[in-house]
């Protein structure tokens, strides 16, 4: 993820990152935009499906005022992300509808800023397939790099053991093993809390992930 952004970033090109949940994407979105100037960082709901919504919400992470109308608003949003040259990162991208999606293809066509759109599988299958394809090919074509995440590595799984304190080798096949099921390191978080809870404030051990992973309804 971090090697997509930072080609976004450094080419002024649009990519996309897309997954099943609970993978890290947008902790990892979140740790770029802290360690890198120039980034902007909006995610979206299904509140922001419209071009008048979605901009307001961009407009909030560029820091303009809003505007009176949609055109006004990003104008002033693509003077921003000029003035900037950074990234703009839009997370959850699967909430925007057709035309907020082409609005945010405007403003890289506009500014030649770095766009990173990031959501899960249906962000990419509404641009390949499906009738709303054919009004995003102009979107599509203008991808330089897509990543897809299809699970968590044994390396991001251990990182996270690791800043929670887990030195036991034991302890740590544990946490890689849940990390690989369906949920993956939101899993592993959740299942760490629970444990953490469980082993009354002192070292977490195997013991503890067990039964914290049992109680969570994991196998």
């Amino acid at each position: 993820i971090t090697d997509t952004l930072t080609y976004a970033h450094m080419a002024d090109d649009i990519v996309l990152i897309y997954g099943g949940a609970g993978l890290g994407k947008t902790e990892a979105l979140r740790e770029y935009a802290r360690n890198n100037s120039g980034v902007c960082l909006s995610t979206m709901t299904p509140a922001h499906a419209t071009v008048a919504t979605s901009l307001r919400e961009i407009g909030k992470c560029v820091g303009v005022q809003p505007r009176r109308d949609n055109a006004a608003l990003f104008d002033a949003i693509c003077q921003g992300l000029g003035d900037a040259r950074g990234l703009l990162i839009i997370d959850e991208a699967q909430h925007l509808g057709t035309k907020a999606l082409d609005q945010i293809r405007s403003i890289h066509d506009r500014v030649g800023c770095g766009i990173a759109l990031v959501g899960n599988e249906q962000v990419y299958g509404r641009m390949t397939g499906g009738t709303r394809a054919g009004y995003l090919d102009r979107l599509f074509s203008r991808i330089g790099m897509r990543t897809r995440i299809t699970r968590a590595t044994a390396n991001d799984a251990s990182a996270l053991a690791e800043a929670w304190g887990l030195t036991d080798s034991v302890a740590v096949k544990l946490i890689v093993d849940i990390a690989r099921k369906p949920g993956g390191l939101r899993g592993v978080t959740k299942a760490l809390r629970l444990a953490h809870m469980l082993s009354g404030g002192k070292p977490i051990e195997p013991k503890h992930i067990r039964a914290a992973w049992r109680r969570l309804g994991g196998d």
